[in-house]
């Protein structure tokens, strides 16, 4: 079977002059509305989630001072308290043995005792004043075991304990005051 096609020609008549449309159409407020909503909503979930992740993240960073500051605490606690062990041990020692200052066992102690200040001295923040009290109480630790006086020893390492102690006490409330201080709506 033959197949018939039909074919048209057609014209194009191009007019120079512009073409103009008028389109008379009521304004959809319903959509213009819903429109305005979304954009306005857009922006104030944008705003919440940025003033959101910024307490979240000084929140963080006051959780991580406080756990510098405990591990700060924790570590001074533990470098006292060998200093004062040390230096009973070196007391005890003397006690039992007149001869213990000019020994040989000594120096290892010593050594000790001293690596154990110097570290206690590292950790303290040199322009408070209680750097110094300390400084001075485990000075005096020192001097009273060397002149092997039990008073002496007894008396300026319960001073150094007391002391540290108190600093101890400060880090203490600076942890509380930054876990207290943590509130979402500062």
């Amino acid at each position: 079977m033959p197949v018939c096609q039909n074919k048209t020609q057609g014209e194009i008549i191009v007019n120079p002059q512009p073409l103009k449309i008028n389109l008379d159409t009521p304004t959809d407020w319903p959509i213009f509305f819903a429109t305005l909503l979304v954009g306005v909503g857009s922006i104030l979930i944008t705003l919440l989630v940025g003033w959101l992740s910024s307490v979240n993240q000084r929140t963080q960073i006051e959780s991580s001072i406080a756990t510098f500051r405990h591990k700060w605490i924790e570590d001074l606690r533990e470098s006292v308290s060998r200093f004062i062990a040390l230096g009973a041990k070196i007391h005890y020692e003397q006690q039992i043995n007149p001869n213990f200052l000019v020994s040989e066992k000594l120096n290892d102690i010593f050594s000790e005792l001293m690596q154990t200040q110097a570290y206690i001295l590292l950790m303290l923040d040199r322009k408070k004043a209680y750097t110094d009290e300390l400084s001075n109480f485990m000075d005096e630790v020192v001097n009273g075991l060397r002149k092997n006086s039990e008073e002496d020893f007894l008396k300026n390492s319960e001073s150094f304990a007391n002391k540290a102690s108190d600093v101890l006490e400060l880090g203490w409330q600076d942890i509380k005051r930054d876990l207290k201080n943590r509130s979402l709506w500062r």
